[in-house]
């Protein structure tokens, strides 16, 4: 019997009002056979382990990995399944905080690398002592970025969704490219990191090590800020991901690219997401400021679902020169920030607005949007 005809049978079940119901209902005799059978029947990940914790009555859980959701009965298998596509969808979302915008708004704010957090088990793989693990620290975060980007929303007239990695990139850098295509792993900072700012050894190569926090930290991130594009692209039609980062005045040893200029502000383009017409709408609303193009960082971040293949997703990078905002002890300066926000606020008011009304450029950058209703 294949595993969807099966799926079916399971379906048709009634009520279940204990655990030994559950067991009769997905047809097998063992609570391991149960976690198993829930596994298959919900389709979680590959790598994922569902267990059965069982304390009694009116304390059973369904445990994905790490999180577990109690099962209450009376309950039937729909309601069990969708309990495990809960538990899986909280374990994605662990390492990663998605703060909601307004209901009609398709701008996501993208922030990965302002945290300075690394969890005990990876710290234990990277050979710095503490000390200089601080200095790397401080060379490779986007200080305040996080802070600045909620700033942002809160000046912005159609509140943006935020998204911000809590993990610092030293863990898993969220933006590159976990396979071959990525550049960076030229200098030993792909998608996870062998080398430091300045070339030294950060952890050792190992491809298991890599793997296991591919499969802990990078995937789940990624997953999570794919269901948010889907979900902005159901609602609203279209999603504009803004990402949002911060760099040096003075080059790090690391950048592949030092020769041309470093701007107040530089903006990351796609040749796919990133359309002249979107260009020029973000030069014009950052006028205020010193404004340059894919130097010293070019790109920007778009989920690998939609790479090059979604033309109602556009995206573009800021990336934000230090000294404007933080001085030389690398405090923040919050009176430097106001403008930085009020401008950036601004452009994302009209990019957001602007598919929604008359205005210049309707269509020509958010692709063909359409909506339920107008935005209020």
């Amino acid at each position: 019997m294949c595993a969807d005809t099966t799926r079916e049978k399971i379906l048709m079940t009634g009520p279940i009002h204990d655990l030994d119901g559950l067991l009769a209902a997905f047809g097998v005799t063992s609570i391991q056979d149960l976690a198993w059978a829930i596994d298959e029947a919900a389709d979680i990940d590959d790598g994922r382990s569902v267990t059965i914790d069982d304390r009694g009555p009116d304390e059973t859980f369904l445990v994905v990995d790490t999180v577990g959701i109690a099962i209450t009965f009376p309950t039937d298998v729909t309601t069990v399944l969708r309990l495990a596509a809960e538990a899986e969808k909280e374990l994605r979302q662990q390492h990663v905080s998605v703060y909601p915008g307004h209901e009609w708004s398709g701008v996501i704010i993208h922030v990965p690398h302002a945290s300075r957090l690394i969890p005990a088990e990876v710290r234990d793989q990277i050979l710095l002592n503490d000390a200089a693990l601080e200095r790397e620290l401080d060379a490779m975060t986007d200080a305040f970025t996080d802070f600045i980007a909620q700033r942002i929303a809160d000046t912005t007239l159609h509140r943006p969704w935020i998204v911000v990695n809590e993990l610092s990139r030293l863990v898993i850098d969220p933006e590159r490219s976990p396979d071959a295509r990525e550049e960076m792993n030229a200098v030993g900072m792909g998608a996870v990191y062998t080398r430091t700012s300045d070339g030294s050894p950060l952890r050792d190569d190992d491809e298991l090590e890599a793997d296991e926090l591919i499969r802990t930290y990078f995937d789940p991130y990624a997953t999570a800020l794919t269901d948010l594009v889907d979900e902005r692209l159901a609602k609203v039609g279209s999603a504009l991901i803004i990402d949002l980062h911060s760099y040096p005045l003075v080059a790090n040893p690391y950048e592949l690219h030092t020769d041309g200029p470093r701007p107040e502000i530089c903006i990351g383009t796609d040749p796919f997401h990133t359309p002249e017409s979107l260009v020029e709408i973000v030069r014009e609303g950052l006028g205020g400021f010193d404004v340059g193009l894919d130097s010293p960082f070019a790109g920007c971040y778009v989920p690998l679902k939609h790479y090059g293949a979604s033309h109602g997703v556009r995206a573009f990078m800021v990336e934000l020169r230090r000294d404007l905002y933080v001085d030389d002890s690398g405090a923040l300066v919050e009176a430097a920030v106001t403008p930085i926000a009020e401008a950036l606020a601004q452009l994302i008011s009209m990019l957001d607005l602007e598919p929604l009304t008359t205005c210049r450029g309707m269509g020509n950058f958010m692709g063909d949007a359409h909506f339920d209703e107008p935005a209020p």
